[in-house]
């Protein structure tokens, strides 16, 4: 009967020693997909600062778009008014169709003010569209922040489980090592008896 007690405690203990092993490799498998998360969510962080970057770079070349755009319509009222000063010119050297230059003149200047007031509303509303894409982009940073925050949360979290899990199996590694002592005590005080 000893022999037997012997062996169905040992059998236990076998038993208990396969379950620990099984323990681990789940914490193990766990925390292998745990790291594979946090890698893909590197990447969509990085996915998504490619694309923050790849917006700025069009907001810089809308930018400079305008700017050009600004200063061929500089030259174009440049040109106007030399067109305007060379009219001034001929109006004094042809005296006699004073009333027609005149004419011709005043209506060259209402096309010239509603040309200056169409480019500046232009002007206006590529501002106003300008201004609109840098709130979206500092949307999206904010966005992009939040995202970030939440993920780290998500992180401490799974450190947290980890560390509960280890303290889990280093109690039943500290019951295993209990358990046996109780049964070398037994098998010393049988053979004693």
């Amino acid at each position: 009967m000893v022999v037997m007690v012997v062996m169905v405690v040992m059998v236990v203990m076998v038993v208990m020693v396969v379950m620990v092993v099984m323990v681990v490799m789940v914490v193990m498998v766990v925390m292998v997909v745990m790291v594979v998360m946090v890698v893909m969510v590197v990447m969509v962080v990085m996915v998504v600062m490619v694309v923050m970057v790849v917006m700025v770079v069009m907001v810089v070349m809308v930018v400079m778009v305008v700017m050009v755009v600004m200063v061929v319509m500089v030259v174009m009222v440049v040109m106007v008014v030399m067109v305007v000063m060379v009219v001034m010119v001929v109006m004094v050297v042809m005296v006699v169709m004073v009333v027609m230059v005149v004419m011709v003149v005043m209506v060259v200047m209402v096309v010239m003010v509603v040309m200056v007031v169409m480019v500046v509303m232009v002007v206006m509303v590529v501002m106003v569209v300008l201004i609109v894409m840098v709130v979206m982009v500092v949307m999206v940073l904010m966005v992009v922040m939040v995202v970030m925050v939440v993920m780290v949360v998500m992180v401490v979290m799974v450190v947290m489980v980890v560390m509960v899990v280890m303290v889990v199996m280093v109690v039943m590694v500290v019951m295993v090592v209990m358990v046996v002592m109780v049964v070398m005590v037994v098998m010393v005080v049988m053979v004693v008896f």
